[in-house]
């Protein structure tokens, strides 16, 4: 696991509790989530460029923020949800470790 990306913010144990469910992934341009649906896999960004969108009335969306290495989609689950309230797409292809969302962490 590399210590370039927000995966090295974990405490030890949960790092432990993590390492086995983690594979490795190529990410290409595409969306990884969708506001108001469960999320699927949870990836931590090790190379690539992410946007968070939000929806507003009317239909329009605007980009609220971008992530990368110091961010992850999913961070609803860390607070206890099960989906985003936001859009979220990969803009610049990279790599990420992605895992399903079965085990709760702390950060």
């Amino acid at each position: 696991m590399s210590n370039k990306h927000l995966l090295s913010a974990l405490a030890p144990d949960d790092r432990r509790l993590l390492a086995p469910n983690l594979e490795r992934t190529q990410l290409r341009l595409h969306q990884l989530e969708t506001a108001h649906h469960q999320i699927g896999f949870v990836h931590f960004l090790e190379a690539g460029l992410g946007s968070v969108v939000a929806s507003k009335e009317g239909g329009s969306t605007v980009e609220v923020g971008l992530f990368g290495g110091d961010g992850k989609p999913g961070t609803s689950l860390v607070q206890g949800g099960t989906e985003s309230p936001f859009d979220r797409f990969i803009q610049m292809d990279g790599s990420a470790y992605a895992f399903l969302p079965t085990i709760h962490l702390t950060l």
